[in-house]
């Protein structure tokens, strides 16, 4: 008589081999790591490592160097995708103001001292008051001309 399961084989036997399977496929590559250290040291012996780790650490930075691009590149397309619908805020131009000619004059303020100074206050003050009854004038003259005109 044939077994119940005719030519399947069991599941628990499938499944030990598998595990047999690997267990040794870990064995053989950690000999395999083994050996190739082994290998490894045998030729170091006089050699220039100096270069092949600089080599190496180089290698590491430019890895690190383009997972920060990638990160930064990926972090950007989201953040353009959030802010789909949103318009950018116009930018403001500001005006340059000479500020050469505003130090100029400040550093010339500072520079007088004494009796110059306070005579520079007191000519400033007395231009103030001319310059303002001299538009005063104008504007009166100019308002006769319209009445003797009209």
């Amino acid at each position: 008589m044939a077994p119940k399961g005719g030519n399947r084989p069991n599941p628990k036997v499938e499944a030990a081999l598998e595990r047999k399977a690997v267990v040794e496929a870990e064995k053989e590559a950690k000999k395999a790591a083994e050996e190739e250290a082994a290998e490894a040291r045998a030729w170091k012996i006089g050699s220039n490592t100096r270069a092949a780790s600089r080599e190496a650490t180089a290698a590491e930075k430019h890895a690190e160097k383009m997972k920060y691009e990638a990160e930064k590149k990926a972090a950007l397309e989201a953040d353009e995708i959030d802010n789909a619908g949103v318009p950018k805020p116009r930018k403001v131009k500001v005006k340059k103001k000479d500020d050469v000619s505003a130090l100029l004059m400040a550093g010339l303020e500072n520079s007088k001292t004494g009796k110059a100074k306070k005579k520079n206050n007191n000519g400033a003050t007395a231009n103030k008051k001319a310059s303002e009854e001299a538009e005063k004038r104008k504007i009166q003259q100019e308002a006769l001309e319209k009445k003797c005109q009209g």
